[in-house]
C-alpha cells in the first residue's frame, strides 16, 4: 500500500529542507507545548513563572542541535526535565523535549549511547514519578505510598 500523496509530497519538502530549520521549527513546537500551562493554567492552579518558562525552553532549545549532537541534545534535555518535575513549574503532564531527545538518540546515536540513556531515563522516570508529597500534585499519588 502506497503512503497518501499529500503524506509524501510533504515527507520529501521535509527531506529538502535545511536541517537547523526544521530542527528548529521542531523545538519552537516544542516550547509552545511546554508553555500551554502557562498560557492556560488549570483552574485553581499556579501560573507559570518565570523559572517555570525558563526550565521549559532548557528543554526546547537543545533539540535545535539534535541532529548534530544527538548525545548532548539527550543529557541537556534530561537535566532541565526532572528540574521542571520537582519545582512542578510547569507541571510536566508530558515530557515533549525529552520525547524527541530519546527518539532522535535512539536514531542517530551509538549503541552504548542507547542503553546508557535509556537505563537513565528509566530511573529519572522512576524518580520524579514518586516524589515526596511536598513535590508532587496532590491529585497524583506514588504507588508506593498507598
Amino acid at each position: 500500500m502506497s503512503p497518501r500523496p499529500w503524506i509524501s509530497g510533504v515527507r520529501d519538502r521535509l527531506r529538502a529542507a535545511p536541517r537547523y530549520a526544521v530542527d528548529a521549527a521542531l523545538a519552537a513546537l516544542v516550547l509552545f507545548a511546554v508553555s500551554l500551562p502557562w498560557i492556560f493554567p488549570e483552574h485553581g492552579g499556579d501560573r507559570l513563572s518565570w523559572q517555570g518558562w525558563l526550565l521549559g525552553a532548557a528543554t526546547a532549545v537543545p533539540l535545535v542541535w539534535r541532529r548534530r549532537a544527538p548525545f548532548a541534545t539527550a543529557w541537556a534535555v534530561s537535566a532541565a526535565t526532572p528540574a521542571m518535575a520537582v519545582l512542578h513549574a510547569p507541571p510536566p503532564h508530558v515530557m515533549y523535549g525529552g520525547f524527541v531527545a530519546l527518539y532522535t538518540l535512539a536514531v542517530l546515536g551509538r549503541p552504548w549511547q542507547r542503553r546508557l540513556m535509556l537505563s537513565c531515563s528509566r530511573t529519572s522516570a522512576g524518580t520524579t514519578w514518586c516524589t515526596p508529597c511536598g513535590w508532587s500534585r496532590p491529585a497524583t499519588r506514588c504507588w508506593l505510598r498507598r
